[in-house]
């Protein structure tokens, strides 16, 4: 079973299904969720499989019930400086996307 690669299918799409939560009613702004370690060859490993977006812009869709959305084009920004030891995520973001994205994932895409 491989877990969802957050890449999608180019380099300029973003779909984070569970994983993403909006910061306000317009949606203007989203913070996503991930694994700050991966679980392979019988050990943690530091990695994170949102890295290799940071500073880029992305086309980024969600999903909203049944259905996928596009919700436009947003800029990727890290906020490893504000929590360097990571946060508990709130109960909106899907448990089994990032049990997935820490011991399905593979290596980070990039």
């Amino acid at each position: 079973m491989q877990a969802h690669n957050p890449a999608s299918s180019t380099d300029h799409m973003l779909y984070l299904p569970g994983r993403t939560i909006p910061l306000n009613n317009n949606r203007s702004h989203l913070l996503a969720f991930g694994p700050m370690y991966r679980y392979g060859k019988n050990q943690w490993v530091k990695a994170s499989d949102l890295i290799p977006f940071n500073g880029s812009t992305r086309e980024v869709f969600i999903q909203h019930h049944e259905f996928i959305l596009y919700l436009g084009t947003y800029r990727c920004h890290l906020l490893n400086n504000v929590f360097p030891e990571g946060t508990i995520p709130p109960p909106t973001i899907s448990v089994k996307e990032l049990t997935d994205a820490t011991f399905l994932g593979g290596r980070p895409p990039g």
